[in-house]
């Protein structure tokens, strides 16, 4: 799911995900805003227009070609080095 939000105090193993619960609804409301207040405040390039910057990194995790896109493990992606 997009979203997780348990009760580990009920639920220590967190097996009962209540994001879809409307009960919690406001607790996820703040804690969505929480959290994009403190990726702003830090300058997570998701949240300024840069999110693709975690491509243009080396990969060194088990490779998938089959999901697409640059999949050389331990070398730069071509589509993200300065010309």
């Amino acid at each position: 799911p997009g979203e997780e939000l348990f009760d580990i105090r009920k639920d220590p193993g967190c097996l009962d995900n209540l994001a879809a619960n409307s009960a919690h609804r406001a607790a996820l409301r703040s804690l969505r805003a929480d959290l994009e207040a403190t990726l702003r405040r830090q300058g997570d390039p998701r949240l300024t227009g840069s999110g693709d910057i975690w491509e243009s990194y080396p990969r060194y995790s088990p490779m998938r070609p089959q999901l697409g896109g640059f999949a050389e493990e331990g070398k730069y992606n071509p589509n993200f080095q300065r010309r």
